[in-house]
């Protein structure tokens, strides 16, 4: 179980990154990226919770 909550924080840290290189190659102010990073990592954290809660 443990191994599957660091994939997931490895998928969404990489997937943050993604966002805020995306981002800055269209021009799009950072702090839209990072916010979007942020609501992103929040709303997964929350789904991983709510997995751990159902087990």
């Amino acid at each position: 179980m443990n191994e599957d909550i660091v994939f997931w924080i490895l998928i969404l840290a990489g997937a943050g990154i993604i966002l805020s290189a995306v981002f800055a190659f269209l021009d799009i102010d950072m702090t839209s990226g990072i916010t979007a990073a942020v609501l992103l990592f929040t709303g997964a954290q929350i789904l991983l919770w709510k997995k751990i809660a159902s087990h």
